[in-house]
């Protein structure tokens, strides 16, 4: 999509595809994940993709951290309940996960998810975000309130749809 420029996007890469573009640029505009989360110990939210030879395809807090040099200044967690984990860190507003690459990349913002999304829902907000973030210039929290419009129009049967978005940041 045209709107991806100046992007990292992550979908259906192997951990160590992941880390070649993790040292390779060192400032996008945006950096997205669609991708899965799982529930482990300490590091309740993982990212899996495909394994490979070199790495088992689990990318936890901890290797995200050594292993970018990256910066972005706006992160989209868009996977399924990116923003929360599972019930190990009751009170906790985020998970470790999304609290680890929210800091390692410096972001001026986040925007995740609560629960569980699916691709067409997620694909449908993200255009529509950085559409009015690129193309109509509007600051990220008014592009957010707009996309979030647009998916209240397209699913306004299903509020579970367009209410799992957070916006989190400047």
């Amino acid at each position: 999509e045209k709107y991806y420029q100046n992007s990292l996007i992550f979908k259906e890469s192997t951990e160590t595809e992941i880390y070649k573009q993790l040292n390779k640029k060192t400032n996008v505009k945006y950096m997205q994940f669609l991708t899965h989360n799982i529930g482990k110990g300490k590091n309740n939210s993982i990212l899996l993709y495909g394994k490979d030879n070199k790495n088992d395809g689990e990318l936890s807090a901890v290797e995200f951290i050594q292993n970018s040099k990256i910066s972005s200044d706006t992160l989209l967690l868009t996977n399924c309940d990116s923003i929360g984990g599972n019930n190990d860190y009751l009170g906790e507003a985020f998970s470790p996960l999304s609290q680890s690459i929210f800091s390692a990349l410096k972001a001026k913002r986040m925007i995740a998810t609560r629960w569980a999304v699916q691709d067409k829902e997620v694909h449908d907000f993200t255009i529509a975000y950085l559409k009015y973030r690129e193309k109509d210039g509007l600051s990220s929290i008014k592009a957010f309130h707009k996309a979030i419009e647009r998916l209240k129009k397209l699913y306004s049967d299903k509020p579970i749809v367009w209410a799992s978005f957070m916006h989190i940041g400047v």
